[in-house]
């Protein structure tokens, strides 16, 4: 799914059904410049630069993972812009707040090393992501993240994973952490789309009556 203006159309008409008006509406999406666009297309520049957790030699990875086209189609032509939270408690973030979030919003910052790209918060303070690492159909899965699913640990030296499945858990010895890894993210976190155009449509339909409580 390459258009998305049926989506955004559909983004459109919820609001309008809520009261806002169209002027206003219309301003909740916009063509994306080249110089914002560039912290989905480059990576590793974005976030060598601006991470303000990871060494530029910590983000390695970032230079053979891409966020596919589908996805930076979507941004090029309908980036949001301020975008109230939906009913489904998400709010969709721009490319500059993108951008801030996955360098120093908490638990984006520990992701971002390993492909897992925030997209937008929920009214919990939860993060709604993108895995680049596996692809299905050429787009990546989307995943919902606990605000305080990692944290890192200064006695260790390395970023645990705070929140975890019991049978998860149970594997490790009480004062073993469970160390962030893509591994044990994949373990522990949750998919609520198997591709992004699938959960931008669930988005714009309502289909996700509260993402929160239907997947934490």
């Amino acid at each position: 799914m390459e258009n998305y203006n049926m989506i955004i159309e559909k983004f459109k008409y919820s609001y309008l059904k809520n009261g806002l008006i169209e002027e206003d509406i219309n301003k909740f999406f916009r063509k994306a410049s080249d110089s914002d666009l560039e912290y989905l297309t480059d990576l590793f520049k974005t976030y060598s630069f601006s991470s303000q957790f990871y060494s530029e030699d910590d983000l390695e990875n970032l230079k053979i993972l891409t966020v596919p086209k589908k996805v930076i189609a979507f941004y090029k032509e309908n980036e949001p812009q301020n975008m109230p939270i939906l009913k489904s408690s998400v709010r969709l973030l721009s490319l500059n707040s993108i951008r801030d979030e996955n360098s120093s919003g908490e638990p984006s910052m520990y992701l971002v090393k390993y492909g897992i790209i925030a997209i937008a918060t929920t009214i919990g303070g939860n993060v709604i992501c993108l895995d680049i690492n596996e692809l299905n159909d050429d787009e990546p899965r989307v995943l919902i993240v606990e605000n305080q699913f990692c944290a890192y640990n200064d006695d260790l030296n390395c970023v645990e994973i705070i929140s975890a499945p019991d049978d998860i858990v149970e594997e490790y010895d009480d004062d073993e952490p469970i160390e962030l890894t893509y591994k044990n993210i994949k373990r522990c976190v949750t998919e609520v789309a198997k591709t992004f155009s699938e959960f931008m449509y669930k988005l714009a339909n309502d289909e996700y009556s509260n993402i929160e409580k239907m997947f934490l």
